[in-house]
């Protein structure tokens, strides 16, 4: 999912990285198309561990970090930004198969 930088929705994508050997080469691609000073978030439900090299690689692209220990069932998610310099609001978060839900706040300053 991307918005501008004014909030405005742009993109909404879907990436079965389980279902799908080629899904992550795909979505890699797709990140580098975006275009810079563009907001980015990327979530997962479900089966977040079946990720390769690729998916982390898009998911650094954004100023995120690789997930550390992503089990079965797990969640992860990130609201990131493609372009420099990376802003001090770009966060993720990982929940475990256990939690309810996962939750992610994130105060993104727009531009007029």
């Amino acid at each position: 999912m991307t918005f501008s930088m004014h909030g405005k929705p742009s993109a909404v994508y879907s990436f079965d990285n389980w279902g799908d050997k080629r899904a992550c080469d795909r979505m890699l691609l797709h990140v580098r198309g975006i275009p810079s000073k563009t907001i980015v978030v990327i979530f997962t439900s479900d089966e977040p561990k079946t990720h390769s090299k690729k998916c982390m690689d898009a998911v650094e692209l954004i100023g995120g970090r690789r997930p550390r220990k992503l089990h079965y069932r797990d969640s992860f998610a990130i609201v990131g930004y493609r372009g420099y310099p990376k802003p001090f609001w770009v966060k993720q978060a990982h929940a475990n198969k256990s939690a309810s839900s996962l939750t992610l706040h994130v105060k993104v300053p727009l531009t007029n």
